[in-house]
């Protein structure tokens, strides 16, 4: 009973630690990106305007062919009044919920106290995703040690430097993620399943993640995920007017039909997409894309699913937890036609943990994983913004997928 409350009492000692760094690296986001131009972020904020201008046609008028950037001559005329030097944001692409929630700010702040404010939501809860993947995986290591490492390299590596530039909403969905499989591991089913709805109810694909406690027979996370994305469905039909939903859903199969060749996206669709000879610009869309582009990243999934479900049938529950998470991460952004560098933080925390799975040959395994999303070495070694950076980003994305499915069941040291 001593070692358990001794143990209990280091523990708490070094989570108030590893929430003061927490802190002082939210503290260090917030100030290094206040007041700036976030494109992502300001996809929000011009859908939300848009629609409050009565212009709800426009929100989602993204040409496919531009995508990931806009052509839209109603979006590119805000740039010099809003003090962009060529444009303000990026397209729309999320449901049209958030737009409508969004247009009432519009007329009470400008773009970049839009963008502040998120951030002062965002980079604090962001901040916690360490602990909340500590407390999930219960790593050897201390929270403290934990915390440091895993927001070294959110800061460094390709994520964090194409999502904290961009205030990106993912950084709220891999919290709530992380926080939906943390509270269902810790007996608050039901909180967790909440999570997950919302995450879902703001991205989409982390529907996907529900197929884990499926495969627990977690019921009550399932329940709960199904009664926070309904509600937030419901309160979609309720607000959003029908044309602007089928505007959503027009768009959401453009996309899906489309192969995106670009420097951030992981996925096997774009890796095959540099190569598509249908392609003569190989950073535009390519609207009809060869069969292998379109049909490799889903069986790529299913083969990666196939696997999941082998090794989680005799795998041991911390196993599970640790593992399932992230290869599903990992394996999503694959098979997706866009699978952005910024999907991948919950792999690459969790490719801290290979060193306790596989000895010293899980110590190679982590620093070379990493080193395929380091940024510095990629500016070290000069590599090109291009085929090359969507190369090795896949390859981090195949290789911790693999190596995280593979894994011994019981730690090695």
């Amino acid at each position: 009973m001593k070692t358990t409350h001794a143990t209990s009492a280091r523990d708490r000692v070094g989570i108030q630690r590893a929430l003061a760094f927490a802190a002082v690296w939210a503290v260090f986001v917030i100030s290094w990106q206040w007041d700036g131009l976030h494109y992502d972020l300001n996809a929000l904020y011009f859908a939300g305007y848009f629609l409050a201008q009565g212009q709800p046609d426009l929100i989602y008028a993204v040409s496919i062919d531009s995508f990931p950037l806009t052509s839209e001559p109603a979006w590119l005329a805000l740039s010099e009044p809003w003090g962009c030097d060529a444009f303000c944001a990026y397209p729309y692409v999320y449901p049209p919920i958030w737009a409508v929630l969004a247009a009432p700010l519009t007329g009470i702040t400008d773009m970049r106290g839009f963008s502040n404010i998120a951030l002062l939501v965002q980079i604090p809860l962001f901040a916690l995703c360490p602990l909340l993947a500590w407390r999930l995986w219960r790593p050897r290591i201390g929270p403290v040690s934990w915390t440091l490492r895993c927001l070294l390299l959110a800061t460094v590596c390709t994520m964090g430097t194409t999502s904290l530039v961009n205030n990106q909403p993912q950084l709220l969905v891999t919290f709530l993620l992380l926080a939906g499989f943390e509270r269902a591991a810790h007996g608050r089913p039901w909180l967790g399943g909440a999570a997950l709805g919302l995450a879902a109810a703001i991205k989409i694909y982390p529907v996907l993640f529900g197929l884990i406690w499926l495969q627990e027979g977690n019921w009550r996370a399932l329940a709960g995920a199904i009664l926070a994305g309904g509600g937030m469905l419901a309160l979609n039909m309720a607000l959003v007017d029908t044309a602007l939903n089928a505007a959503f859903l027009d768009q959401a199969r453009a996309l899906s039909a489309g192969v995106f060749p670009a420097a951030w996206n992981y996925s096997l669709a774009s890796l095959l997409g540099w190569l598509d000879p249908a392609s003569a610009d190989p950073w535009s869309a390519v609207t009809d894309p060869h069969p292998a582009a379109r049909i490799g990243g889903p069986l790529l999934l299913v083969a990666g699913l196939v696997l999941m479900g082998w090794r989680a049938r005799t795998a041991d529950p911390l196993w599970r937890r640790r593992v399932l998470l992230p290869a599903l991460a990992a394996l999503a952004v694959m098979a997706s036609p866009i699978g952005w560098a910024y999907y991948l933080f919950i792999p690459l925390f969790a490719v801290q943990l290979l060193p306790e799975h596989y000895g010293r040959a899980g110590i190679a395994l982590l620093l070379g994983l990493t080193a395929l999303v380091f940024l510095p070495f990629y500016i070290l070694l000069g590599i090109r913004i291009g085929f090359d950076a969507t190369l090795l980003g896949f390859l981090f994305t195949l290789g911790t997928s693999a190596a995280l499915l593979l894994a011994p069941a019981r730690p090695a040291i």
